[in-house]
């Protein structure tokens, strides 16, 4: 089983799935997370769940860190 934690780029729209690793997320936490465009901003829009290994179809990218005033201002 692996955590795993949904984030949206928009707030609006699609969910991807990340790998949350020591951080505890609540819906709408602002986030910084490795894609393959390299740190992007994000929001959490689902919950942390449990996810069975054979479900997961790639690996999981990490969330980076919890957002700073400096990534919220420079996103805005």
């Amino acid at each position: 089983m692996k955590k795993v934690v949904g984030i949206s780029f928009n707030n609006k729209g699609k969910i991807y799935n990340f790998n949350p690793a020591t951080f505890i997320l609540e819906l709408n936490d602002k986030v910084i997370v490795e894609t393959e465009k390299g740190l992007q901003f994000g929001y959490v829009a689902s919950k942390m769940v449990e996810v069975e290994d054979e479900k997961i179809v790639n690996d999981l990218k990490p969330v980076v860190r919890i957002a700073s005033k400096k990534d919220i201002n420079a996103h805005e």
